[in-house]
């Protein structure tokens, strides 16, 4: 399995921990998610690391008919929690962005999930922004208090723009990652990138982001064609906003090596 980012360290053999990312609007503390039950199926998700190779590979080969098999099994192997929300719900509103259908079953499917996950597909159903998804979040009805404080917050607040959304921590790349996980997006990648200068900033802060983006950069690097691609081409035309000596310099570091304790696996 290849690299997933920076919060999911159940669902990565390589890549770092970082301090958990941010909910979003209105999310406190939440319970944690209910014991793995088995999967059932030719296409069933058997393992936490089978929900990172699909996220991680969507952008490649969509299968947007997965995406609520995926979440009720992340939510199974208990990888749903208030380091990964961010994560996953950027990746799945990017998801249901194109696929708004999806939006009516998934809200039915999730019913019975965990207030983690349930705050996830909420997450995830107004970070997707679309018509449909607005109408269902004005109706939402969360039974856990978490969950009902954070549709309160989405409510009045406007749905993020990862391109313009503020990085204030490492773990809120998370959320770029995931949006570029479904999406391929390559501003999302030069994005990250433009955060390198932050190496040179006196903020500790702002250094801890640009150390996390540099390394969360380097493993994609290594396991994403796509993403060394968007770089050299960042580099080509000029940095594209990221300071091209920088990203020419990591494109030329070797890959990082795999997380303590993480099994060797190929990308």
């Amino acid at each position: 399995m290849d690299l997933f980012v920076l919060g999911l360290v159940a669902l990565t053999s390589t890549g770092m921990a970082s301090d958990a990312a941010a909910s979003g609007p209105g999310a406190p503390a939440i319970e944690a998610a209910r014991p793995p039950t088995p999967a059932a199926g030719p296409e069933a998700f058997a393992t936490a690391a089978d929900v990172g190779d699909f996220v991680t590979g969507y952008y490649r080969a969509p299968r947007p008919e997965r995406l609520l098999d995926a979440l009720r099994a992340a939510d199974r192997f208990g990888v749903v929690e208030e380091g990964t929300i961010g994560a996953f719900s950027s990746f799945a509103g990017e998801v249901l962005r194109a696929r708004p259908d999806l939006v009516a079953a998934g809200t039915r499917a999730m019913a019975g999930a965990s207030p983690a996950a349930q705050l996830l597909w909420w997450r995830a159903v107004w970070t997707s922004g679309t018509s449909a998804s607005l109408a269902a979040l004005a109706t939402a009805v969360g039974e856990a208090a978490p969950v009902r404080d954070a549709l309160l917050a989405m409510r009045s607040a406007a749905p993020p723009d990862p391109l313009l959304a503020a990085i204030t921590s490492p773990g809120e790349l998370d959320v770029l990652w995931g949006a570029f996980f479904a999406t391929g997006d390559g501003r999302i990648v030069v994005r990250v990138a433009t955060l390198l200068d932050w190496a040179s900033d006196a903020d500790p802060e702002r250094q801890a982001v640009a150390e996390a983006a540099r390394w969360s950069l380097r493993t994609a690097v290594a396991g994403h064609p796509r993403v060394r691609e968007v770089l050299e081409a960042a580099v080509a035309a000029g940095g594209q906003g990221a300071d091209p000596a920088r990203v020419r310099a990591l494109l030329d570091e070797p890959a990082p090596p795999p997380a303590a304790g993480a099994p060797a696996t190929t990308p």
